[in-house]
Order: structure tokens, then sequence, then C-alpha cells
């Protein structure tokens, strides 16, 4: 349940109302690299956990494409391009192993779609 994984103690809260409060600090600390990068990490997997569909260890490509799309908002039309290909390619019927996801993210550093640009 992402409920339990969210008000956990490794987070520093144990309520919605501590989550909604620790927001804005959870905001400011994405905007350092090493902070985005563990938690971009952590989404694959918690991601493909909640698939219980999923092929073994691989992310839905729609999961993977609306995850990108929330992370690099702002940054179009690469971003569109990007996830038209993934799905073109794709589909769900293989899916995003996590060697993927991680090359993405290096993808992303070294292109347009930088966060930072």
């Amino acid at each position: 349940d992402w409920s339990s994984d969210v008000c956990s103690s490794d987070l520093g809260v144990s309520t919605f109302e501590e989550l909604k409060q620790r927001l804005p600090q959870w905001r400011q600390e994405m905007k350092e690299e090493h902070t985005f990068r563990s938690f971009y990490h952590y989404l694959f997997m918690y991601t493909v956990r909640a698939q219980s569909d999923a092929p073994r260890k691989r992310l839905h490509c729609h999961s993977a494409c609306s995850l990108w799309r929330l992370l690099f908002e702002g940054c179009e039309p690469e971003l569109s391009r990007w996830t038209d290909y993934v799905q073109h390619a794709r589909g769900d019927s293989e899916g995003i192993t996590r060697d993927e996801w991680n090359m993405s993210l290096e993808l992303f550093k070294h292109t347009q779609l930088n966060r930072d640009a």
C-alpha cells in the first residue's frame, strides 16, 4: 500500500497532514541533483511493486511516460517526442527495465530534457 510507504518513519511523517506540511520542503530538496536522482531511482521500484500485472521487474510504458511527464514538465516538445517514441517502440508488451529507466535519466541530463535547463 502506497500510504504505508509514504507515511513511514523513513520520511519522518506518520500522517497525511504531516506529509502535506513537508511537501514544500521536499520540493525544494528535489532541486538538488543527488536528491532528485535518488527519488527518480526509488520511483521505479515503487511503481513496479504497485503493478500487479506488470512483467517481472519492468515498468509499464504508459506508467513510465506518465512519470516522465510529471518529472520533466515544461520540457516540450522534446518530452513528447521521447514519450511518443517509447510508446511506439515498446508499447506495454515489454515494459521498461530498471536499467532503461536509469539510463533515461542520463539521457535527459545531457539533452534538452534537463530539469535545470
